[in-house]
């Protein structure tokens, strides 16, 4: 994808300059300093930010010479988080009993990328007694003692001005995964903006196991409780509707930060998710370099793993079926409203007409498409339909996707 002609003007500033240092400086202890002058804090709690923070600098540092414009927005992503972290840890210390909100029963949609989960999330949040954590929630918590900040409209600006720059450098994206301040925000936005890591590199090295190990502590679902804890505090009680595609890689965690939790594990044929993740990971690299996929085929058999992972756990307790209720794609699409009645029943959750009057005035005027066709082919990325099959025959099978 062709880079947008002012942003070509942009990227060749640092010319002007001689290097893009002297545009932009990315230090470790500049940042953190600015971020607690500007708030007056100091405590990030526990010390499992660094970690996330060192490794968003480098990313920052990495493509300073080729992009000045992604290095500020970047770079002013990275101060959000660092005040975001330090406004929570301030909040819970000067009320200790957001540490007592029950986050109950949350209903957590996912499954393979581009498998209907988003349109299901945002379904799912015309329900008034369910809700989900919106994007300018995430990027922007009202946690400051400052006015401002507590003003819901300043921080819908701000997160729409970081989705608005997205759209701009990257046309494409609305048409694949549109991102507002008052859509409903994965959990990974969560994790990220708590100065967490949401999931490993999906093509890093090594076999599927080794990929997640170090990702099988609770330190991110811990802070993705308390932010949600925190942002119950002080609003209206309801259940949460929650959705990530990497849930499925950690159900352990998932049932250990949330016992009761309901799961609804979205399916699709892998021949046609895999091209549609690979052209939305090509088109998000342009704004964040790190989605840039280097070996395709270790890219693919992460998501081979985790879903084998997650078969095997069902197949092992069986007591999980109980909580988790399967949707096929290709039925979500052609009858959506059906489905997510069958989802009410299994949950045993009241099915309103109200809730029925929102989410089909919802798909009338929220159609898929909305803004454009999303195309993409195996053949662009080098696979083909038969060695997919194989590969994930396994799980057609077991789910009888057709």
């Amino acid at each position: 994808m062709e880079e947008p002609p002012w942003l070509k003007r942009l990227n060749r500033l640092e010319r002007c300059c001689g290097n893009p240092n002297y545009l932009l400086n990315v230090d470790f202890d500049k940042l953190v300093k600015v971020a607690e002058d500007t708030t007056n804090l100091t405590n990030f709690g526990d010390d499992s930010w660094t970690q996330y923070y060192e490794a968003s600098l480098n990313s920052i540092k990495a493509i300073a010479h080729k992009s000045p414009l992604l290095c500020v927005i970047l770079k002013s992503q990275l101060l959000i988080r660092l005040r975001n972290r330090l406004f929570i840890v301030q909040k819970i210390t000067e009320n200790p009993c957001i540490k007592n909100e029950q986050i109950d029963s949350p209903i957590i949609i996912t499954g393979l990328p581009r498998s209907g989960t988003t349109i299901l999330f945002e379904l799912l949040n015309q329900d008034p007694d369910l809700r989900a954590p919106l994007g300018y929630e995430t990027i922007q918590t009202p946690l400051s003692k400052d006015g401002l900040a507590r003003n819901n409209n300043y921080r819908k600006e701000i997160a729409e001005c970081l989705f608005d720059l997205n759209m701009d450098i990257a046309p494409n994206l609305r048409e694949m995964h549109d991102n507002r301040n008052e859509l409903p925000a994965e959990c990974a936005e969560i994790m990220t903006n708590a100065l967490t890591f949401p999931h490993p590199k999906i093509d890093a090295p090594g076999d599927y196991q080794s990929r997640i190990s170090s990702y099988l502590d609770d330190s991110r679902y811990k802070w993705h409780k308390m932010v949600l804890q925190t942002l119950q505090h002080e609003s209206k009680k309801s259940t949460w509707v929650l959705k990530d595609l990497f849930h499925i890689h950690f159900l352990e965690l998932v049932f250990a930060t949330y016992p009761n939790a309901r799961i609804i594990h979205t399916h699709r044929d892998p021949v046609s998710v895999i091209p549609s993740l690979l052209s939305l990971l090509n088109t998000m690299s342009k704004i964040y370099p790190e989605y840039k996929i280097k070996n395709i085929q270790q890219a693919i058999s992460f998501f081979e793993g985790g879903l084998k992972k997650s078969i095997s756990q069902r197949v092992m307790d069986t007591s999980l079926n109980k909580k988790i209720i399967d949707i096929q794609f290709s039925k979500l699409i052609t009858n959506p409203k059906d489905i997510i009645e069958s989802c009410y029943q299994k949950f045993n959750i009241e099915y309103t007409d109200e809730t029925r009057s929102r989410i089909a005035k919802y798909i009338k005027e929220r159609p898929r498409e909305k803004y454009g066709k999303h195309t993409y082919n195996l053949n662009d990325y080098g696979l083909s339909e038969k060695s997919l099959r194989k590969q994930f025959q396994f799980y057609t099978d077991y789910y009888q996707i057709r």
